[in-house]
């Protein structure tokens, strides 16, 4: 079965067929009359969300009309009026929005995709979030300085990764800053959630956060499931975080151990798309929220 396939069985269990066969005639209505926009407002949360078609196109958002996936509801049960939410990668800022309604902000997020940062301000706009936002047209990695970024694969039309970084600005780059470097200067001494979306630019991005993640002042960060990076996530297991899947169902955080391609690709949801880092000194506090399993 293909992923597309599992994905509309699974929204299927969960949102019923009357409005999983309607969210399908309206992703059709898409595939045939290929506007250059379009708009979806979400059930539970009521976020209007604007984006560009077919580059920045959701199919599980336009059919089931929700932000599917379980790390959004982990969000919303982890976050509180007070925390420090960095959105790294920030696509067209759902998870900036969801944060945003949450908390009393600044929310800080990094885009780098100019049309990404066209629909993110114009996403703050319409669900009148501009206030809390702090928009950083800025990549993230190791070092500062400017960036070239790379050209998506044909299809991955949401892809941005930086693929170099130099002292000099050129033509078409992007500034790039570093996680500690931001929050030297914003006088940020904790981050209690970090959401990191870089196409595989993870490992330059957490070296930029050294100061933050050694002085253990970083409590929780979602990252992309990748089985090929269980090497990189390992050194982060290393650093004091255990790797978890959130599952809603149950409202459970599934420990990842031992961390390797088998344990990575056994996802409880149809909808995982994260794995969840939470750092050791973190984990007595979500345990009264969360159930843990081993």
């Amino acid at each position: 079965m293909g992923r597309g396939l599992k994905k509309l069985t699974g929204g299927i269990e969960q949102f019923g067929i009357l409005r999983s066969a309607t969210g399908l005639i309206r992703y059709l209505k898409f595939r045939v009359t290929k506007p250059e926009r379009g708009t979806v407002t979400t059930i539970a949360d009521k976020l209007v969300i604007s984006f560009a078609y077919p580059k920045q196109f959701m199919g599980t958002l336009v059919v089931f009309r929700e932000l599917v996936e379980p790390e959004y509801q982990f969000l919303r049960k982890a976050l509180s009026r007070k925390s420090v939410f960095l959105d790294i990668g920030g696509g067209i800022g759902n998870y900036s929005m969801c944060a945003a309604r949450i908390v009393d902000g600044p929310i800080h997020i990094f885009e780098p995709v100019e049309e990404n940062i066209r629909s993110i301000r114009t996403n703050l706009q319409n669900n009148k979030l501009e206030s809390k936002v702090v928009l950083n047209c800025a990549a993230l990695s190791s070092t500062e300085g400017f960036g070239q970024m790379a050209t998506p694969d044909v299809g991955d039309f949401f892809g941005g990764r930086l693929a170099s970084t130099s002292e000099k600005q050129t033509a078409g780059s992007v500034a790039v800053t570093t996680i500690d470097a931001y929050c030297a200067k914003h006088k940020i001494d904790y981050v209690d959630v970090i959401k990191m979306d870089v196409e595989g630019h993870e490992h330059e991005v957490i070296e930029g956060a050294k100061t933050l993640i050694d002085g253990k002042r970083v409590g929780v960060i979602i990252l992309e499931t990748d089985h090929r990076l269980h090497g990189f996530y390992n050194s982060l297991q290393d650093r004091g975080f255990h790797f978890f899947y959130y599952d809603p169902r149950n409202n459970s955080l599934n420990r990842i151990f031992p961390i390797n391609e088998e344990t990575l690709l056994n996802e409880p949801t149809t909808f995982n798309s994260n794995v969840i880092l939470i750092h050791e000194d973190k984990l007595s506090a979500y345990r009264r929220q969360f159930e843990m399993k081993s």
